[in-house]
């Protein structure tokens, strides 16, 4: 049974104010939302910068955009670093007008884990909705924290383990709740607005049609997730001669300075901050495969099926699985193989790549034969 049944005047605030992929992983649940409160009007609050990503999905009703980075703050004292995305949390529900506006508030962004996860929870709670739901992934005292401190501001709060993939922790919160689900399919919609652009950008390659594509995924965020730009350039070198290939290399702003000057081969296209994330997603629906560093690009390669070649740091409390393509967040059901170093990403040669690429290259040269 559903947690509540107003039978006109539901109105539902999904919120997930972090990153790319995040906001993909949340696709299934804002579909599911939609299939068991059809009558809804469903707003969803997310970071400005994801805007492209959800302008014309069908579930909801209202976008609502907000422009805001915890880690501005991070330097600051504990209280302080509180105190200031507390008003600006308050802000943002004055400017919005959040408040008192919802029966439902589903916060997806895990309690204190994750960019932007606290003013998320400040957000979620200043709406002042009839009830609210949120996660946590906790174990031993941590759990025992979290409970005490935060279960009496929700409905329901979900624990889940560490190892659970993110889209299987957010519908589990949903069933718990009461909800229905029938599939954890992640989805994107893809507008034309960007379609002649595209066009455009990939007439200047040859023979584009017959080519495997390779969407090389690259961050500048976090140097933890950086396979290097000499091993991505040796890893070009050895496909120099081949004319069935080619490699985009896609990224945002921050990889332009930790990639730059990467693309000098001839079948090697620098895509680094040229495009809109509409425009991206066009790209990787065109591509064979995925390769690079764990973003939210890597979740729409799954989107749009693309076999995928995860270069993985190592990362505490098993959230990267070795062995398995349906790790917490690599794409869930993906055909994905990770390389997960012992140490480092900087520890991952070029060898194992280069044969691991291949592997997937003429998979894809069979599939294309028949």
């Amino acid at each position: 049974m559903l947690i509540f049944n107003f039978v006109y005047s539901e109105k539902i605030l999904i919120t997930r104010v972090d990153a790319i992929g995040d906001l993909i992983c949340t696709t299934p649940l804002i579909r599911t939302i939609r299939e068991n409160y059809p009558k809804a009007r469903i707003s969803l609050l997310i970071n400005k910068d994801n805007e492209d990503l959800v302008l014309t999905c069908p579930y909801v009703d209202e976008i609502v955009s907000i422009e805001f980075d915890e880690s501005q703050y991070c330097n600051e004292p504990l209280e302080t670093y509180i105190n200031r995305i507390l008003y600006k949390a308050k802000e943002i529900c004055r400017q919005k007008s959040l408040e008192n506006k919802f029966d439902l508030v589903i916060s997806c962004c895990e309690i204190l884990n994750g960019k932007n996860s606290l003013s998320e929870f400040f957000i979620s709670r200043l709406c002042h909705a009839k009830i609210y739901i949120g996660c946590v992934r906790a174990d031993g005292n941590y759990k025992r924290i979290i409970h005490e401190e935060f279960h009496e501001y929700f409905y329901k709060l979900s624990f889940q383990e560490y190892a659970e993939h993110e889209i299987v922790g957010q519908l589990n919160m949903l069933v718990d709740s009461g909800f229905v689900v029938t599939s954890f399919r992640e989805e994107l919609w893809i507008s034309n607005r960007d379609k002649n652009n595209v066009d455009k950008y990939i007439s200047q390659i040859e023979d584009f049609n017959k080519k495997l594509i390779v969407v090389v995924g690259v961050t500048g965020s976090t140097e933890r997730q950086n396979w290097p730009k000499e091993r991505y350039k040796k890893l070009f070198d050895l496909y120099n001669d081949d004319n069935s290939v080619i490699f985009i290399i896609l990224g945002a702003g921050d990889a332009a300075n930790c990639y730059k000057g990467l693309a000098n081969n001839k079948n090697v296209i620098d895509g680094i901050n040229k495009f809109s994330l509409n425009s991206i997603a066009i790209i990787i629906s065109m591509a064979d495969i995925y390769l690079g560093a764990n973003t939210g690009l890597m979740h729409m390669a799954n989107v749009y099926g693309l076999k995928q070649l995860v270069l993985q740091p190592v990362c505490k409390n098993d959230r990267y699985l070795s062995g398995s393509g349906e790790t917490r967040w690599c794409g869930l059901g993906a055909e994905s193989l990770s390389i997960i170093p012992p140490e480092s990403i900087k520890d991952i040669s070029v060898d194992k790549v280069y044969w691991q690429l291949n592997v997937l290259l003429n998979e894809s040269r069979l599939q294309r034969q028949q």
